[in-house]
């Protein structure tokens, strides 16, 4: 790596080697290992741009004086250069290598063939012309929303007297799927994973209030079938530790005929059929639930903002500024908005416990 020998790069401070993955920053030609301009998310002498800052080997100070030669010895050096190897630049927008002859052009310092958009001549590391290397689009997007992007960020539409494009906001996750149910407005609608995990579901959409409620309805329903069948829940459990105990396959064969299951079946009926028709009404009015809290939790947001209420950062994100205004709101929106995957499971550990404090009462 001729070009770069004895060169560091300027956020690790290591020196490039053959071999290394190396990217030059497009607008002064700054090498970085590629990993190490990933992490900063930027060129480390971006400071430096304003001022028509110019990369040179062994050297850090701006070079305002770029020599170019006329366009005739440009042309006698194009004739006489060697077609060199684009081996230093990897183009930001991920542009594929090709062989193609229309895909090149040439250095406007040395006149070596280089392949089109390539900012800095691999062989001379002359800057090219703006034109000849276009629009910087950098490796990653460290301005990517926190939001998924659909038709709804930018819609006037309002529900309820919110606009939709705050309802987008808050909801984050799945908004294709939301949206227009919240735009219809269906009081009973049917959502699969709400059935399927019932009032856990609730807690990952953040409606804990909710969640809690379906919750203590299923631990009334437990609590009932515990106190009024429990003499005959302990004897089919005596029953079944016999019969395994025994290993007798015609105890084992008989089982379901025995009287301590047939005294047990009726609580086995309540406690299934409970806890599916649980699941089943929280499948239908999931998303009519979830619009309500979504369109509440927002107007609540917007009377706090009212009243002058200053949203600190430090509360949402660890940061110790605070802010106001749109940015504020924003944030909150989604601070407040979104899922919680941790709800569920403390949810569920909760109820475990709460669960066996009262069996042992």
């Amino acid at each position: 790596m001729a070009l770069y020998d004895n060169t560091k790069c300027p956020v690790c401070g290591e020196l490039f080697k053959d071999g290394d993955d190396v990217v030059t920053c497009p607008i002064c030609g700054t090498p970085h290992h590629r990993e190490c301009y990933k992490s900063l998310g930027t060129c480390a002498n971006a400071k430096l741009h304003n001022n028509d800052y110019s990369f040179e080997k062994g050297s850090e100070k701006a070079n305002d004086n770029a020599n170019k030669e006329s366009a005739d010895s440009l042309k006698e050096k194009q004739n006489d250069a060697e077609e060199t190897p684009n081996i230093y630049y990897t183009p930001f927008n991920n542009q594929s290598d090709k062989e193609n002859s229309s895909n090149t052009t040439v250095c406007i310092e040395c006149g070596a063939k280089i392949e089109k958009g390539t900012p800095f001549c691999p062989k001379c590391g002359a800057r090219q012309s703006e034109a000849s290397y276009g629009s910087y689009k950098p490796p990653v997007d460290f301005n990517e929303p926190l939001v998924e992007k659909n038709e709804y960020q930018d819609s006037k539409e309002k529900i309820d007297g919110v606009a939709l494009s705050d309802v987008s906001t808050f909801v984050r996750v799945n908004q294709d799927k939301f949206l227009p149910k919240f735009i219809k407005n269906k009081k009973i609608s049917w959502n699969w994973s709400a059935f399927i995990f019932g009032p856990y579901y609730l807690f990952y959409r953040k409606m804990h209030l909710q969640g809690a409620m379906f919750m203590a309805v299923n631990l009334i329903i437990d609590l009932f079938v515990s106190t009024f069948y429990s003499d005959q829940i302990m004897a089919l459990y005596k029953a079944m530790e016999s019969i395994m105990s025994s290993q007798d396959v015609n105890a084992m064969a008989s089982f379901a005929t025995s009287p301590e299951y047939t005294a047990a079946l009726p609580a086995m009926l309540i406690s299934v059929f409970g806890a599916l028709l649980l699941h089943i009404i929280v499948g239908l009015f999931a998303n009519s639930i979830y619009r309500k809290k979504v369109i509440t939790s927002i107007k609540a947001i917007d009377e706090k903002l009212n009243d002058n209420e200053i949203v600190s950062l430090s509360q949402m994100m660890g940061i110790e500024n605070e802010i106001n205004g749109p940015e504020a709101r924003k944030m909150y929106l989604i601070r407040q908005g979104g899922v919680n995957t941790f709800a569920p499971l403390l949810a569920y550990l909760v109820l475990n416990l709460v669960t066996s404090l009262i069996a042992t009462l």
